[in-house]
């Protein structure tokens, strides 16, 4: 996901719902300093799920090691 992307939904998000903690994520992400992630998950089975997690290769995490 881009940046300009989970700006927005974070706007989203803010518009149903406003928490204090809204404010350093999007700090965060507007000096690049977040990680993306994507979950894909599968269900196995009646009671159990199967998740995948894959690094997004995004511009910033210049000071984070992955």
């Amino acid at each position: 996901m881009s940046q300009e992307w989970v700006l927005r939904t974070l706007e989203k998000l803010q518009k149903h719902q406003l928490l204090p903690e809204y404010d350093s994520i999007k700090k965060l992400i507007q000096y690049d300093q977040y990680m993306a992630r994507l979950f894909k998950l599968k269900p196995v089975g009646e009671d159990q799920i199967q998740i995948h997690i894959y690094k997004i290769k995004n511009k910033g995490m210049s000071h984070f090691a992955a």
